[in-house]
């Protein structure tokens, strides 16, 4: 054999991206058809586990990295075996320890006769054996040697199999002495279906048989039968290793034999890619790495005495309030209270290894109706938290659930647990593993309905990880251009994380309708259903139209007038109440705004220019950029209001005639003439007609904060001035927008993102309702935040691509409020933490979908006047 350098060689190291993963070797998030959206939408309202995504969107993740590393290629197929010569016999043997190796009894019939023991590395000499320790009951027998063995990649003890192995194995090798004399080796496959067979088939050879099994990133060779018996079967290493442990005065665990000489093994077989003499290893692609217990993974501590890991559930969190787990686990525990742990800290760290940082409690266990403890059918359950998870973190953050029939990739995350037995010490307990599974086409037994079964075909090292029962079996997808935990099926039963043989899971789509009946239970509230001064409303034949005052509706002020009873009036026109003043109030459509027949067409220009403003201008658009992040901004819709003295605001141009901004801030501008700036290097100059405050605006910042400003004349609309569009849907909100303001004299925007109103008045404790938009900073663009606390009139506005070619087109959704501050406590233990608590801001935005009608109604009014 050519002589090797036993150090490995590294020639490269390589990392892809800008940060590493929390787990070592997560897979990497998978793009999906169904999740792709260019401009997603978000619901106003939170009313599903499908909504998660817009939940936790500032907690998902967007830089990935991977370490690779080419080394040289040595073959260390026999590093763990000898060849025993004694004479003109040679027969194969395996190196127990560095004094120890195992051998077949026949190898040195005569006691008197001492073999030699030859390394698979040629260039070393024979080592001598100075005694045999022959076994009474079975023939094998250990040789000890006469000098140690250097344990080096070529020359490393191995590994016995120590459990049943009735299941038998996806790989078996049978390595023995060739007739040249050389070690040769025979690899039997076996699929699940036939292993049972395959494994009788081998069991009638006295060689070493054994497979190659899983342990912290390399292959370790287990020999679980060597020898045969009295009836010339092969021999179970199991039958005699604690007589070899006697012999030998060590210990032989699977679990410690693998930990002591992993470092001379080969890399796992999924993380190593071979080409020519040499060899990359990507330790993403490992099938089990390290974890923690932390963002939505949870540990279920049932509040009993007993003690060791069985005691123990897990689930995932799915929300600020409920934990998704396995029925079974939870049924096993007759108990009024659970301790859920959560947001374990870095692994990587001694000192953070094994610090749980959150504990909290739950009582209230909602078991599935059809569960079925026997066949363990719809085994599925929530458990509900006392007190609800207030601010979620990069330790705690919900999973979403998958909601589609049919599986988008083929490789999950799955998870286990390093085993212990009758201890509480957090340092035992919280050594978690994480494994990658296939799931199968078809379960190895029966299972029931709505369930998968899921593994990897290659056996684990014995003892090495126990089935988290409850926990999730996981995978990141990409969706809103970064990625989120999703969980598709439960942990139902299984053993060892599914190597070897899968574990049964609980699919959770069938069940995403009886999670929600649960976590969105239908709560009896009032509703207000009038029709207030500014709202959508439908008059007596149906027809949509907006509340006003009578006389802002010409049609029915002019009936009213002309002898129309008001009974009459109000049966037509409407269910809208009465005004602030206590003045009558109808429902004025777009028929009932027509002052004169001569302004018929002014009225359909407005009306156009409205409606259909996203077809318009596309001479001037520029196109959108396909980027995250727009590095040429531009804001031709937005304009600076000037009075006559230093008092300024922020509009945003609507048409041509008319703009928005907030009513406080309107109101600091001095003097009667106010002059609207539009335009950048060849800016427009317009002195405001009229403004109009909406009705009901009575100093509160978040509500009818609005002032409709009417131009003297309209402005030229070009490249540097076009009218931004108003967002009139009511049900659903752009997720990507930006805030856009004014410092001092040049327009910036940051980036924002909604949330539920649910989720906001969570955070804030703040009341805010259906007008009312509550918007935090986007963490993916790595800008300094700007606490804009003074209203300017700032816009919240998003950018959309119309047409073939991809013309720009702003909407306005929002204009300034007010903003909240929510001071978080510091955490002793956080790194990241300051001296000071942390300040999270967030802004209320008024939102234009609840104020389109009136602002659509009060263009078409006011363009009728001269």
């Amino acid at each position: 054999m050519a002589r090797v350098d036993l150090k490995a060689i590294v020639l490269q190291i390589l990392l892809v991206g800008c940060s590493i993963r929390a787990g070592f070797a997560e897979l990497f998030p998978a793009q999906v058809k169904l999740l792709k959206s260019d401009d997603p939408l978000m619901p106003n309202e939170e009313t599903s586990v499908k909504d998660c995504p817009f939940t936790v969107y500032n907690h998902g993740g967007y830089a990935l990295a991977s370490s690779i590393f080419s080394d040289q290629f040595v073959d260390k197929t026999y590093s763990h075996t000898v060849r025993i010569i004694n004479g003109e016999i040679t027969c194969v043997g395996l190196i127990v320890d560095e004094s120890h190796v195992l051998t077949m009894s026949e190898c040195s019939p005569d006691d008197d006769v001492l073999p030699e023991v030859k390394l698979y590395n040629e260039t070393l000499a024979p080592i001598e054996t100075v005694k045999m320790f022959r076994n009474p009951d079975y023939n094998v027998t250990v040789l000890r040697l006469n000098a140690p063995i250097n344990f080096t990649i070529l020359a490393v003890p191995t590994c016995f199999w120590d459990v049943s192995f009735d299941d038998g194995f996806e790989k078996i090798q049978n390595i023995f002495i060739a007739p040249n004399g050389t070690l040769g080796m025979e690899e039997t496959k076996c699929s699940y279906e036939n292993r049972k067979d395959c494994l009788d088939a081998l069991r009638k050879t006295d060689t070493i048989v054994q497979t190659r099994a899983i342990g912290q990133y390399r292959m370790h060779p287990f020999v679980f039968t060597f020898g045969s018996d009295d009836k010339g079967l092969a021999l179970p290493v199991s039958k005699y290793i604690e007589w070899l442990e006697m012999v030998t005065d060590g210990t032989l665990k699977p679990s410690e034999c693998a930990s002591r000489y992993s470092d001379y093994r080969e890399y796992e077989d999924s993380m190593v890619q071979k080409s020519d003499n040499y060899q990359s290893t990507q330790y993403s692609k490992s099938r089990l790495s390290t974890t923690s217990i932390s963002q939505y993974k949870v540990r279920i501590v049932p509040n009993t005495t007993d003690t060791g890991s069985k005691r123990h559930c897990y689930g995932s969190l799915i929300g600020p309030k409920f934990i998704l787990t396995a029925a079974n686990c939870l049924q096993h525990h007759d108990v009024n209270m659970y301790i859920v742990e959560m947001a374990q800290q870095n692994v990587y760290y001694p000192k953070k290894d094994f610090n749980l940082r959150v504990r909290t409690v739950a009582r209230k266990v909602y078991f599935h109706p059809e569960f079925n403890a026997e066949t363990l059918a719809n085994d599925i359950a929530l458990l509900e938290l006392v007190t609800p998870i207030v601010e979620f973190n990069k330790t705690v953050v919900p999973a979403c659930i998958w909601s589609h029939d049919k599986l988008p990739v083929d490789e999950f995350q799955t998870n286990g647990y390093v085993p212990f037995h009758e201890t509480d010490d957090e340092e035992v307990r919280t050594n978690q593993l994480y494994a990658t599974a296939d799931v199968l086409d078809e379960c190895v037994e029966k299972v029931p309905e709505h369930t998968v079964c899921a593994g990897f075909p290659t056996a684990l090292v014995p003892n090495s990880c126990h089935n988290s029962v409850g926990s999730a079996m996981s995978r990141s997808l990409f969706t809103f251009d970064r990625y989120y935990e999703y969980i598709f099926a439960i942990n139902s039963r299984g053993e060892n994380c599914g190597f070897n043989m899968p574990t049964v899971y609980t699919v959770i789509t069938p069940y995403v309708q009886w999670i929600d009946s649960i976590i969105f239970a239908t709560k009896v509230h009032y509703e207000d259903n009038t029709k207030y001064y500014g709202d959508r409303c439908h008059n007596g034949d149906g027809v949509e139209g907006t509340c006003v005052r009578l006389t802002q509706c010409p049609r029915i002020d002019k009936e009213v007038k002309n002898g129309k009873p008001v009974p009459d009036v109000q049966s037509s026109a409407g269910s809208c109440s009465f005004g602030t003043q206590n003045e009558l109030s109808v429902c004025c459509t777009e028929r009932d705004l027509l002052r004169e027949e001569t302004h018929r067409d002014q009225l359909s220009q407005a009306s156009q220019e409205i409606d259909n403003c996203p077809q318009l201008y596309h001479e001037f658009r520029k196109n959108k950029s396909p980027y995250r992040e727009d590095n040429f901004p531009t804001y031709p819709y937005l304009v600076r209001i000037h009075d006559n003295g230093d008092h300024s605001c922020n509009g945003t141009l609507i048409s041509k005639q008319f703009v928005l901004t907030t009513a406080v801030c309107y109101q600091r501008l001095a003097g009667d003439k106010i002059i609207v700036v539009a335009g950048n290097s060849t800016q427009q100059n317009v002195t405001v007609q009229h403004a109009l405050t909406h009705q009901q605006y009575s100093e509160e910042p978040t509500q009818f904060n609005v002032v409709l400003l009417k131009l003297k004349t309209p402005v030229t609309v070009n490249n540097e001035t076009i009218p931004a569009c108003l967002w009139h849907n009511q049900t659903h909100t752009p997720l990507r927008l930006q805030e856009v303001y004014a410092k001092p004299s040049l327009f910036e925007h940051q980036y924002r993102y909604p949330l539920f109103n649910k989720e906001c008045r969570r955070k804030t404790a703040a009341n805010i309702t259906t007008l009312q938009l509550c918007v935090e900073q986007d963490s993916m663009f790595y800008h300094r935040f700007t606490h804009n606390d003074v209203d300017a009139g700032n816009a919240l506005v998003s950018h959309f691509a119309q047409g073939v070619q991809e013309y720009q087109v702003t909407y306005l959704v929002g204009l300034y409020g007010a903003e909240r501050t929510v001071e978080l406590g510091r955490d002793e233990e956080d790194d990241d933490s300051r001296e000071t608590a942390s300040v999270r801001y967030y802004s209320v935005y008024q939102r234009i979908s609840e104020y389109y009608n009136w602002i659509k109604h009060m263009v078409s009014l006011e363009i009728q006047h001269d």
